[in-house]
C-alpha cells in the first residue's frame, strides 16, 4: 500500500509539474504576442520619425534658400547705397 501511494505522489508531483509547464509556456506564449504586437507598433513609430526628419531636413533646405535669397537682397541694398 505505501509503494502503492508513493507511486501516486509521484505521478501527481509530475502531472504537478507537466501543468507548471504548460501555465509557463501560456505565459511565454502571451509574451510573443505582445512583443510582436509591440515591435509592429514600434515600427510604426520609427516610420514616423523617419518622416518627420525628412520633413525637417526639406524644411532647413528651403530655411536656407530664402535665408540666402534675402541676404542677396539686403546686399544689392546696401549696395546701392554704398553707390549712390
Amino acid at each position: 500500500m505505501a509503494q502503492t501511494d508513493d507511486e501516486v505522489l509521484k505521478l501527481y508531483r509530475r502531472i504537478q509539474e507537466l501543468e507548471n509547464k504548460v501555465d509557463k509556456l501560456a505565459r511565454i506564449g502571451e509574451r510573443l504576442t505582445k512583443a510582436e504586437k509591440d515591435i509592429l507598433d514600434l515600427g510604426g513609430i520609427i516610420q514616423s520619425v523617419i518622416d518627420d526628419v525628412g520633413h525637417l531636413t526639406e524644411a532647413v533646405g528651403e530655411h536656407n534658400k530664402t535665408a540666402s535669397n534675402n541676404r542677396n537682397i539686403f546686399q544689392s541694398i546696401i549696395q546701392a547705397f554704398i553707390e549712390d
